[in-house]
């Protein structure tokens, strides 16, 4: 069984790093205040696959080495912060918001996109730590600055002159 795990934990690990690796470099490009792509932080992602990891390893040895404890509620557990950990890591790869002139791209966690203009918004909210914009058919993005990219968001809706409200 341990000469498995020495073959089997290099492999997981490699087809770990060789999906963040292209989705970083998607992510990573020349940001100017015309074009930039607001994204989630990587560490976002890495927590989410710490999660997804360390619960799942934790499930398996469970089931490998039974002690009494492993009761159905602990499974549904680890199973529970496995599937956040997988949200976790799902939202940071997938949610990025991409400005090219006057066009926003907007894709959310599970992939639907939209597009709308900066004279499309009808109102921005702005608290002290997100934007929230909205067009006439509802809530476009919600974006923290924490976020990469916030600054440039922020910098160029205020270029736009679009309607605030705190």
């Amino acid at each position: 069984m341990s000469m498995l795990l020495y073959f089997v934990i290099p492999i997981i690990i490699c087809i770990v790093f060789y999906s963040v690796r292209n989705v970083k470099a998607k992510k990573h490009a020349i940001m100017s205040s015309d074009n930039f792509i607001v994204y989630v932080p990587d560490f976002v992602m890495w927590v989410g696959i710490l999660g997804l990891v360390f619960n799942g390893a934790l499930i398996v040895l469970m089931t490998i080495f039974p002690n009494n404890t492993a009761y159905w509620w602990v499974y549904v557990i680890f199973l529970f912060f496995m599937l956040l950990g997988m949200f976790f890591a799902t939202y940071a790869a997938k949610c990025e918001i991409k400005v090219v002139n006057d066009t926003i791209y907007v894709t959310s966690y599970i992939g639907s996109k939209r597009t709308a203009d900066f004279s499309e918004i009808k109102m921005v909210r702005k608290d002290n730590q997100s934007i929230t914009a909205y067009t006439s058919q509802g809530k476009l993005f919600t974006i923290y600055s924490y976020y990469i990219g916030f600054a440039f968001m922020h910098d160029a809706l205020k270029e736009r002159d679009t309607p605030y409200y705190k």
